[in-house]
């Protein structure tokens, strides 16, 4: 998985970024994107596409529009 993660962020044109926002999530369980993405200083479709990616690998979920980092356990 960090393989993946590390080519994730090695592809991404605005630099790292996943340890960044699994990180941020983590802190702030139940944050919604437009929130993320202000944090991030990014626009909102941009880190959209993003969460999507963690979301497709099974690292986060939303569940109402809030999201969560999907914790082992």
């Amino acid at each position: 998985m960090r393989a993946l993660l590390d080519r994730l962020k090695s592809h991404a044109p605005h630099g790292p970024w996943t340890r960044e926002v699994l990180t941020l999530i983590a802190r702030r369980p139940e944050v919604v994107s437009t929130e993320l993405a202000a944090e991030l200083g990014r626009p909102r479709p941009d880190s959209t596409l993003d969460l999507r990616k963690l979301a497709k690998l099974g690292l986060t979920h939303s569940l109402g529009g809030r999201l969560r980092v999907v914790t082992a356990g």
